[in-house]
């Protein structure tokens, strides 16, 4: 269920969109002046907003514009609702920041589908800051050397951080996809939430959070190019009912990667509309994972209880600390038995505090199998309070 606000002078429209959007499910908000809609928005959260143009007090396209341009609000979804059609109109309202145009009168269904999908891809018309002016061209009389190119990949602490929460288990079977999920449920708390699974044979997460058969996931992408157009990674997305989109592996074993570039793109697009980002990031999704934890703003590295596990793993993270990236690195031990290692001695072997314990949960096994993670179902117990604890510092 998405909380949206509507805006719109025409009280009669008002209450149709309130019955068509709970018809839904969805929680409709009806305000009927611009301004009082801009000044809810700043004031409460919301999962999209749905603009007239004309009304009195302010334009739709001014309140765009205003909802854009305030750090509060400039997230939100905006779909324009008018009875205004000319292509002149629909140029203004991409312009003001509207992601998406429907026209009046609006069926049930035209109306459910615009917001569903707009809801799956997020705010993607977020203007970005101006590029630094470039300076002034250089005298005829005075060549100047040729540019050189820029290396392919620059040191891992040279790139961008995003909002990306990168979760990767330092040896198999740790239960980091487990921890992914739940991460990326309890980083709603934080705003809209996506995660995504980068697994290359047979990945995990749409498994968990039951969301097979699948229809949509990140090899749609490939093949694409460098900077694959907005829509098709929106439709790469899949919806779960918790409200958080997931970007699912594919559900067969595949050689197929996303290109460095093309996966930075990805996240660039998804971050205009999610304000954090779970990606379960396997060791051997290759360039991917070294995409993903050099653009990461946190990395949660997933350990477990065992002796076999605390023989390889310090060396593992070694290796992560010596790639320099730049993200802050948060352990954690994720009990998957009864009976493992006391804290003190993992702690111990990787010469560093835990970040954060996950204890041993009985009702894991049944949650999994069900496609309800614990964060959902069991929002109590101890294993969820302590992984919507860890989200709340990331």
């Amino acid at each position: 269920m998405a909380r949206i606000l509507v805006i719109d002078d025409d009280l009669s429209l008002l209450q149709m969109m309130k019955i068509m959007l709970q018809k839904a499910g969805h929680q409709p908000v009806l305000v009927d002046s611009g301004e009082k809609g801009i000044a809810l928005a700043q004031k409460e959260p919301f999962d999209m907003a749905i603009v007239d143009i004309m009304m009195p007090d302010v334009s739709g396209y001014d309140v765009c514009r205003r909802l854009r341009a305030d750090p509060r609000t400039m997230t939100i979804p905006l779909l324009i609702l008018t009875a205004r059609s000319q292509q002149m109109d629909r140029d203004m309202a991409a312009e003001a920041g509207a992601d998406a145009y429907v026209t009046k009168p609006v069926t049930l269904d035209d109306l459910i589908n615009n917001v569903a999908d707009l809801l799956r891809v997020g705010a993607t018309n977020i203007p970005r800051a101006a590029p630094p002016s470039e300076p002034a061209p250089a005298s005829a009389a005075t060549p100047q050397a040729p540019t050189p190119r820029p290396a392919a990949m620059p040191a891992a602490a040279a790139f961008e951080q995003l909002p990306l929460v990168a979760v990767m288990g330092l040896r198999h079977g740790v239960g980091a996809t487990t921890v992914a999920v739940n991460l990326g449920l309890g980083l709603m708390q934080h705003g809209r939430a996506a995660i995504v699974d980068l697994n290359t044979n047979v990945g995990q997460v749409a498994i968990q959070l039951r969301l097979t058969p699948l229809t949509a996931t990140w090899l749609n992408l490939v093949g694409a190019g460098e900077h694959p157009d907005k829509r098709l990674i929106g439709s790469s997305l899949t919806m779960h009912h918790s409200g958080v989109a997931v970007m699912a592996a594919p559900p067969q074993p595949t050689r197929d990667f996303l290109s460095q570039e093309a996966l930075y793109y990805v996240y660039s697009v998804l971050t205009e509309g999610f304000q954090r980002i779970a990606v379960d990031v396997p060791a051997a999704a290759g360039d991917m994972a070294e995409t993903t934890l050099a653009h990461a703003r946190y990395i949660v590295l997933v350990i477990g209880d065992d002796p076999a596990g605390l023989a390889t793993a310090p060396a593992s993270l070694q290796t992560i600390r010596e790639r320099g990236f730049s993200g802050k690195m948060h352990l954690v031990l994720n009990r998957s038995r009864p009976h493992g290692l006391p804290t003190n001695e993992v702690a111990a072997a990787f010469g560093q505090p835990l970040v954060a314990e996950i204890p041993y949960e009985p009702a894991q096994v049944n949650a999994t199998a069900k496609g309800t993670p614990l964060v959902m179902s069991e929002p109590g117990s101890a294993f969820a309070r302590i992984i919507l604890n860890l989200a709340r510092i990331l």
